[in-house]
């Protein structure tokens, strides 16, 4: 899949939890939150990232999609925050 215009397609870069200084493991489902992302693919208009990056991102403004199995989702370069 090619994104048009300034969209981005992006999958979870895996980090699901979060361990608190006392010790607590937080978790937070893909729909919410500000866990990484791994982009994939990106429209000829994006300009502050490449695929394979591993960015910032609000995972609940992008359009989810499965892609051969797998969860991802389409999102708008605004909503990329910042990259690793």
């Amino acid at each position: 899949m090619t994104p048009t215009k300034n969209f981005v397609l992006v999958v979870d870069a895996g980090e699901d939890e979060t361990k608190t200084k006392g010790g607590l493991i937080l978790t937070a489902p893909i729909e919410t939150g500000s866990k990484p992302g791994f982009v994939l693919a990106i429209g000829p208009k994006v300009t502050t990232c490449s695929p394979t990056d591993k960015i910032a991102l609000d995972w609940g403004k992008g359009m989810p999609i499965t892609l051969e199995g797998e969860k991802a989702i389409l999102i708008s370069e605004d909503f990329i925050y910042g990259v690793y």
